[in-house]
């Protein structure tokens, strides 16, 4: 990703920032900015002085305090409503230094600037949003990365990190990921989990600094980061929040984790509950935070209980509509204002906040809508100027699905391989026998490290890992008896 953040790993030190706000409701009262990086002018911060800005080469915005200003990079206090984080930028990514009270001319210390980079600023100066173009001199380059399938299972952390390393070595310009989650229900009807599904963030935990830390770390070219969005429900409605920009399919959604306050219910006492929720919404919130998205957007996709509205210029009040042009965004979901299971099961209902399209080209999350790749680039201003590499990324996560596969179906087998060994006869044949057993159980250790993270594979009787490890080291000791 373009910017760099030195606190705590970013989203981690936003996490905890989102996580204090949990536990202290009372700080979350008032309008909200645009929920997605737009181009805006100056305003004011709580203390009534206006705030900084720095526009860097992928578009976005960031408005806050420069702290620091040193020849190869800018420390800012970023200002998002009542939160406050400091955060560091290369020279190399910024575009523009707007300081308050200037007029927005360009930042000198910023580097020298290109025709191109000039043609930027023009576009930016007349409110065009339209995303911008790598710094480069050649056609961009683009790299697409498909997460298809479903979450935790087909999209989860070892092929998401095999299919970006794979994007590292082409070093694109541009590094779009088409997400679309599987997120069918058989014969229409709502899974039975769809409200615990909040819960799933303990993988996309996983999978979120591969794009917002590892691509930093390794890659020697920033790309630009797209998340294109056809399906990002249930816990893969977190990663669109990573990228510097979105884009969703004409039937694109993001949503499908409310409700928090069900998370943990018969669970220990209320106190601990609340805790663990909180707990859980704040690092939600501070992925969005991090990603330069408003975290309110999280709370309203988590709880049932949080009422929102907003108005014609993508501004959010954390009430019911009172004034003309006011849409709700959330309601409580009580009474009449519960939504209908076909709301609940397609999504359209706003009890929960479900991000569409529409919703998120108002609220600034979108960039816009396309149906194809080419309408994309278009969008992003370079389909007749570009180069489409090729790499593994697709093949590898489609090798993954399938290794899964057969990895669910060979491990309850090998358990039954495992019962089936018949050991007795001469020693030399219980020896036999018994490392038959060693190697039986090995296979399901190796097979469960490789593949464990997508599926339980302690179905139909196999035994935990730690049972595993204990009844090699048994087998091992009757062998040894047997030697002697």
């Amino acid at each position: 990703m373009v910017q760099t953040v030195k606190v705590l790993s970013g989203w981690l030190r936003a996490a905890l920032v989102a996580a204090l706000l949990a536990a202290f409701p009372m700080a979350m009262t008032g309008p909200v900015l645009f929920a997605g990086p737009v181009w805006a002018s100056f305003e004011p911060a709580e203390d009534g002085q206006a705030l900084d800005q720095i526009i860097l080469r992928n578009g976005k915005v960031i408005e806050g305090r420069i702290l620091h200003e040193s020849a190869d990079e800018v420390e800012m206090e970023v200002i998002v409503g009542t939160l406050r984080a400091s955060t560091t930028y290369p020279k190399a990514d910024i575009l523009k230094i707007i300081r308050a009270g200037n007029t927005p001319e360009a930042d000198e210390s910023a580097g020298p600037r290109s025709d191109t980079d000039n043609e930027r600023a023009d576009d930016a100066d007349e409110g065009d949003d339209t995303p911008m173009l790598s710094a480069s001199t050649d056609a961009p380059s683009v790299y697409l990365i498909k997460l298809e399938g479903k979450f935790g299972r087909d999209i989860s952390p070892t092929p998401v990190r095999q299919a970006v390393e794979a994007a590292r070595k082409a070093q694109p310009d541009f590094l779009i990921v088409y997400l679309n989650n599987d997120w069918s229900t058989l014969g229409g009807e709502l899974p039975s989990d769809v409200q615990g599904n909040f819960d799933l963030f303990m993988v996309a935990e996983k999978i979120i600094p591969i794009f917002m830390n590892e691509i930093d770390l390794t890659f020697e070219k920033q790309p630009t980061l797209v998340f294109w969005v056809r399906n990002a429900m249930g816990g893969a409605a977190f990663l669109p929040f990573v990228a510097d920009e979105i884009y969703m399919h004409p039937e694109g959604r993001i949503g499908g984790i409310g409700t928090l306050e069900q998370l943990f219910e018969g669970t220990g006492d209320e106190v601990v509950r609340q805790k663990q929720r909180s707990l859980r919404l704040g690092m939600a919130q501070g992925v969005a935070i991090a990603g330069g998205y408003d975290y309110r957007l999280i709370t309203a996709m988590a709880r049932k209980s949080y009422v929102a509205c907003y108005d014609n210029r993508g501004n959010i009040y954390e009430r019911m509509p009172e004034n003309p042009g006011e849409i709700v965004l959330t309601d409580d979901g009580e009474g009449d204002n519960a939504d209908t299971m076909q709301q609940l099961i397609t999504g359209e209902g706003d009890d929960v906040l479900t991000i569409t399209p529409e919703v998120g080209l108002k609220l600034g999350v979108s960039r816009g809508t396309a149906a194809d790749l080419d309408e994309l680039l278009d969008h992003l201003g370079i389909l007749r100027n570009h180069i489409m590499l090729k790499g593994r990324s697709t093949e590898i996560v489609e090798n993954w699905k399938k290794s899964v596969t057969r990895a669910e179906r060979k491990i309850p087998r090998l358990w039954r391989e495992y019962n089936e060994v018949q050991v007795g006869g001469t020693p030399r044949e219980q020896r036999q026998a018994l490392g038959r057993q060693i190697s039986i159980l090995q296979e399901i250790q190796g097979l469960y490290r490789k593949y464990g993270e997508a599926f339980n594979p302690f179905s139909e009787g196999v035994p935990q890992m730690n049972q595993i490890d204990m009844m090699i080291e048994q087998l091992k000791i009757q062998i040894m008896l047997l030697n002697t």
